[in-house]
């Protein structure tokens, strides 16, 4: 985390992007370049992006090709300004991303559609 907090550019591996390592550079309020791959190992961090639902930072971190996730790399690392404006936008945006009540009753209702055990039994 020590390292997150001091980077200017934080790269998501490909093809298999990052997950708990993306959450917690957004925890410190950094930005992470994705290149989201086609399978869903690759796409965490471009999932925890349309979570936060800030459109102009998803432009700014969110590559569609090699090329752009290099010219995007170079900009977040070069612009001061650029840089601070993402992570200002992903720190007022974070709270989207944590304490989803919807997550917790998705969960809730799966789990008991699965669960051998029936509902009448369990504790009310």
């Amino acid at each position: 985390l020590a390292l997150y907090a001091v980077s200017n550019v934080i790269l998501d591996s490909y093809p298999a992007g990052g997950c708990t390592t993306t959450r917690e550079a957004l925890e410190l309020g950094k930005a992470v370049l994705t290149l989201p791959g086609r399978l869903l190992g690759g796409r965490w961090s471009y999932a925890y992006y349309q979570i936060l639902g800030d459109d102009e930072l998803i432009s700014h971190v969110i590559a569609s090709t090699p090329e752009e996730y290099i010219a995007k790399a170079v900009a977040l690392g070069q612009d001061e300004e650029l840089r601070e404006k993402m992570e200002s936008n992903i720190k007022t945006n974070l709270h989207r991303l944590y304490g989803k009540q919807e997550a917790v009753a998705s969960w809730e209702s799966v789990l008991l559609q699965i669960s051998p055990v029936d509902r009448k039994e369990t504790c009310a």
